[in-house]
């Protein structure tokens, strides 16, 4: 099936695999790719099955809507199981089916049936080879369809037991249980009791090969013995008898049950004819077995009633037969009580499904059976393979589903009891009496928004006056609906006056005494009135209302915090000045701006829009910087630059430049990279010890690149020091620095003079394209400027030596290394020239110590030091090209200290990963400086 669906060829290399001709593995693999999908892809099934019903819809129109129907619906794969009523109807389908699917390249065959007037209309060439040859009077054969067996000849389904040897272990029993095959449940009870044995000894915590006790051993080889016995069980195909006329009434009856051992339910068809034959087959089975932890038998009643809710909806998704009433049987009474229940609260393990039940069924659908009548009751407690009488309980249902409606069990449904108070299910109701001096104050200060301190009071107010009426007997009706207006102004007012009455007891002593509050008050200022138990700042206003003068408020109350932040949130987050000027509309608070400052400080979208990065006092310089009388390029850093495109023939192609530049000296040194992998910058690095020397320290920014030349170079180091050509040669290894990532004010020294790099580069190349022998002339020419430029300042004075270069040095640099000395003035006249040479650098690092060193004192920016960065902070991490409203927030859970002390690093744990960051990249939300 899957070979006749072509994969699109934009596709096919998700197909590609390598073929060896003639399987030979000396030869060069070929490569393929496959035009079709394959046998083993996890795709192909989806693909198939997406053009099997893809050719059904573009040909619908051509065939009746059965056959489009059949392939949407009755198609598993590749195999198609169908029932019609008459042997015209499977002829026709068979023929139409064939012609279908023919349309979209598939080919139907090992065609099958139970009548032998439909395999006569098949081609010979379709039909399955067990049926070719067969004569009249041969017996149809045995199939299998979709794992089980189908006796063809009576039309029904049969069961195979094939047992293996497999050692007395949970692996050997889990194997042979699992090895039963079957998808309706209809031997599910048989199987349960296997299942019991294999969770008793997951309840010893026996190993997967360890062997289990005797007394399991024998119930295992009785439930073994006995398991042949499914195979003399058989189940009609077809749930209609032949001899049925019409089908005058279809019910769908669903059984459930629970006992310690599991739970289960079953589901049966009752047909009803036009000459009042009744037939009933089982449709479906569940058994499960019981949660190792504990259960009640309530419990595992309700989950087998919810069990028989979610075979219902399978069967009314799937089942073609119309069913006009279904019907939900259990024995258990206290189940159908809660089912009943409309009023009381219940525990979640009982909500949850209750919840489900009262979603898929309707209350008058469930009846009382009792227990022996009930055959879920075997699905729950499990049966033994050999005994017939209950498997055809089982199998064929209840004896009083086959007798008239009115001969069934009572209906107890009005009998039933209502739920008690002492039902261990049911949900607590929790009442709270306390009456404590600072109950108001524990309110206000439990809630963290204005509007919900404001209706929780409102409520409580509301509730207030209820009992109050009540207690005095009066006959008043309790206020329902959301609040009003004037119920949140009462309750403002409430809590309002609680606050003044904490802060300023002295003076509504005063003002209820129409006396003035004393000079040293700290509301004498604002010349204060009393208004309904309200202290008002009456201040130079001269108006008659009172309601225009704003309510005064201390500043280190809570609620006027609330308050604060209710207009600062109200007014879109706005700055002090507008928050303040929104408050004093209606409230004078004392101190107000520095309440307002606070507040908005501790806003926490305000520090996730505005608060600024971390940054830290310059770090002092390294002692790389400031050693003299090194060799130049004894402390190195190093970066890359570019791309710079350059012609290759016809093409263009990229050459990356790398820098080197001499951490004390300032000196530059260029080399072009091929490309960015690990080999070319050991090749260029390669060039560059080879004509300057082997440097002691090099530092550069965390590139893939140099972090995986560092592993390659002290691999290779290792390996030279065990040569012995090289052992003279490299008695030290080099020490190499990465700077965290994205910390590119670390590297500052060459990163500057990446820059200078650049705009020489422009202005020499301009817009011209270079060859490769071109771009290393120029590069030479550009090295020789850098390092021609002055690193101390120049001065204006004639007189004056001149200013300082770093190629006063690399021009005097010998290709070894010779101890320093004793050298005179004197020696620049002799003929020994490395005398020469070594006075006038001693010449260069003395006014390196005087002129240069001296401008490394300042710090340009970040000159104090702040409050460093802890161990479980709650940051912000500035991520590259993303918009601060979207960078993830971190806990800070280790800090890297710098050569001073300070944290310069950290890393930090996100929602995705764990990552270092420089404190450059974090914005600070909460730690120990807030």
């Amino acid at each position: 099936m899957f070979h006749q669906v072509r994969v699109q060829e934009e596709d096919c290399d998700v197909l590609r695999f390598l073929w060896w001709p003639n399987g030979d593995l000396n030869q060069k693999p070929r490569s393929y790719c496959m035009q079709v999908h394959l046998f083993g892809a996890t795709s192909s099934p989806s693909c198939a099955g997406y053009a099997l019903k893809r050719t059904a819809r573009d040909n619908s129109h051509l065939f009746d809507l059965e056959v489009s129907t059949t392939v949407e619906k009755i198609f598993y794969v590749d195999d198609c199981l169908k029932s019609v009523s008459s042997e015209q109807e499977a002829i026709k389908l068979a023929i139409d089916l064939q012609s279908l699917m023919k349309m979209g390249g598939f080919r139907l065959t090992k065609w099958l049936s139970n009548s032998r007037d439909v395999l006569k209309a098949i081609p010979e060439s379709e039909l399955a080879p067990a049926v070719v040859n067969l004569s009249p009077g041969d017996v149809l054969p045995n199939d299998k369809a979709l794992g089980v067996i189908w006796d063809v000849n009576e039309d029904k389904i049969r069961f195979k037991v094939k047992l293996t040897d497999k050692p007395l272990t949970r692996r050997g029993i889990l194997s042979i249980v699992s090895s039963i095959f079957d998808p309706l449940g209809l031997v599910s009870p048989v199987t349960l009791r296997a299942k019991a044995i294999v969770q008793n000894l997951c309840r010893l915590k026996l190993g997967w090969d360890e062997q289990i006790p005797q007394h399991y051993c024998d119930e295992w080889k009785n439930w073994l013995t006995s398991l042949p016995c499914i195979e003399s069980l058989s189940v009609n195909r077809c749930f209609r008898p032949k001899e049925f006329q019409h089908i005058k009434n279809a019910q769908l009856h669903l059984f459930s049950d629970g006992s310690e051992l599991g739970y289960g339910a079953c589901a049966y068809l009752r047909l009803v004819d036009g000459n009042d034959k009744i037939t009933c087959s089982l449709i479906i089975g569940k058994a499960r077995l019981a949660p190792i932890k504990q259960m009640s038998i309530p419990r595992l009643e309700l989950s087998g009633a919810v069990t028989a809710c979610r075979l219902y909806q399978i069967l009314n998704d799937e089942l073609e037969i119309k069913v006009d009433n279904v019907t939900f049987w259990t024995d258990s009474t206290i189940v159908l009580g809660y089912i009943r229940n409309t009023s009381r609260r219940f525990k979640t393990f009982v909500a949850n499904r209750l919840s489900i039940i009262h979603n898929t069924t309707s209350l008058d659908q469930w009846r009382h059976v009792d227990s022996p009548s009930n055959p879920a009751d075997i699905a729950s407690r499990g049966i033994d393979a050999c005994d017939s009488k209950k498997l055809n309980i089982w199998l064929n249902g209840p004896n009083f589903l086959l007798e008239d409606s009115k001969y069934w069990p009572q209906d107890l449904r009005n009998e039933l009891q209502e739920v008690t108070e002492n039902d261990t299910e049911l949900k607590k109701e929790v009442a709270i009496h306390a009456m404590t001096n600072n109950t108001t104050d524990y309110l206000m200060n439990y809630f963290s928004d204005w509007t919900k301190l404001l209706r929780a009071t409102a409520w409580l107010i509301r509730f207030k006056f209820y009992c109050r009426q009540r207690y005095l007997n009066h006959q008043v009706q309790c206020r329902t609906g959301d609040l009003t207006l004037s119920e949140l102004k009462i309750a403002s007012n409430v809590i309002l006056v609680n606050v003044q009455s904490t802060y300023f007891k002295d003076e509504i002593i005063k003002l209820k005494k129409d006396t003035p509050v004393k000079k040293d008050s700290r509301i004498a200022s604002l010349n204060p009135v009393l208004d309904n138990e309200l202290i008002r700042a009456k201040g130079r206003l001269s108006t008659s209302n009172h309601d225009e003068y704003p309510i005064i408020l201390p500043d280190n109350h809570h609620v006027t915090s609330l308050i604060v932040r209710f207009y600062h949130e109200n007014q879109g987050h706005v700055g002090r000045q507008q928050v303040l000027a929104a408050t004093r509309m209606k409230y004078w608070i004392l101190k107000g701006p520095s309440l307002v400052k606070k507040v908005i400080g501790c806003c926490i979208p305000c520090k996730r829009q505005h608060r600024p990065l971390c940054v830290q006092q310059m770090a002092p310089l390294l002692d790389e910087q400031i050693i003299a009388d090194k060799p130049p390029f004894t402390f190195v850093g190093i970066d890359y630059f570019g791309p710079l495109l350059v012609k290759l023939g016809r093409s263009h192609v990229k050459r990356y430049g790398c820098l080197f530049t001499c951490l004390t000296t300032r000196a530059v040194h260029l080399e072009v990279a091929h490309t960015l992998t690990m080999e070319s910058f050991l090749s260029a690095f390669q060039r560059f010890i080879s004509r300057r020397g082997v440097p002691t320290k090099m530092y550069s920014d965390n590139g893939t690149n140099l972090v995986s030349g560092d592993s390659e170079l002290r691999k290779s180091i290792k390996e030279w020091n065990q040569s012995k050509i090289g052992r003279h040669m490299l008695q030290q290894e080099i020490e190499w620095h990465f700077n965290p990532p994205l910390a590119s004010h670390m590297g500052g020294s060459w990163e500057r003079l990446i820059r200078s790099t650049r705009t020489i580069l422009k202005a020499l190349v301009k817009e011209q394209l270079l060859n490769d022998e071109q771009l290393l002339t120029l590069m030479a020419e550009v090295e020789k400027i850098l390092n021609d430029r002055p690193i101390t300042p120049v001065s204006d004075d004639p007189n004056d030596p001149s200013v300082l270069t770093p190629n006063m040095l690399l021009l005097m640099k010998s290709n070894s290394c010779i101890p320093s000395g004793i050298f005179k003035k004197t020696d620049i006249y002799a003929r020994r020239w490395w005398k020469q040479v070594q006075y006038l650098a001693n010449v260069f690092w003395r006014r390196w110590i005087r002129e240069y060193l001296p401008t490394l004192q300042m710090r340009p920016k970040w000159q104090r030091p702040n409050t460093d960065i802890r161990k479980g902070d709650i940051v912000l991490v500035a991520e590259v090209n993303v918009q601060r409203g979207q960078w993830p927030l971190g806990r800070v859970t280790e800090v890297k200290v710098g050569r001073d002390g300070h944290v310069r690093s950290c890393v930090v744990k996100t929602h995705k990963s764990e990552l270092v960051r420089p404190i450059t990249k974090l914005c600070l939300l909460e730690g120990s400086d807030l």
